[in-house]
């Protein structure tokens, strides 16, 4: 089959639809459409369903965000015993810091950088200057 008929198809259609004409106005929404860029078809149906179906979502993802990432996220960051408390953070520059950690009712002074984090000193902790 030569390439060039294929060409001919569409145009072979649009003579076959053109030809019979009332089939065009059979479609339930041929009547619908008065113009170009005209309809009688009515969209403040659809808008509302879109409103409140967008209402809806942003409801969802708001209580998603209040009430089921705080849990989650606790559950990690705590842990299962929740032994490590910090009690204090200074930054000594951009990415350096220095921190006193609380860890089963002792104190631990730590130092923080972007490639190291180590213990400093074991601090006395209040229960024992009060004594």
């Amino acid at each position: 089959m030569n390439p060039s008929h294929f060409m001919d198809i569409p145009i072979l259609l649009y003579s076959r639809i053109v030809a019979q004409g009332s089939a065009l106005t059979a479609s339930p929404m041929a009547d619908t459409v008065t113009e170009f860029g005209q309809s009688k078809f009515d969209f403040t149906y659809t808008f509302i369903k879109m409103v409140f179906a967008m209402v809806v979502v942003i409801a969802l993802a708001l209580l998603l965000i209040r009430y089921v990432l705080p849990k989650l996220t606790f559950a990690r960051v705590q842990g299962k015993g929740g032994g490590i408390q910090i009690v204090d953070r200074v930054a000594l520059d951009a990415r350096k810091s220095v921190c006193i950690l609380k860890v089963d009712g002792k104190r631990y002074l730590v130092g923080v950088s972007e490639n190291y984090i180590g213990t400093l000193a074991q601090l006395r902790s209040s229960d024992e200057d009060e004594a």
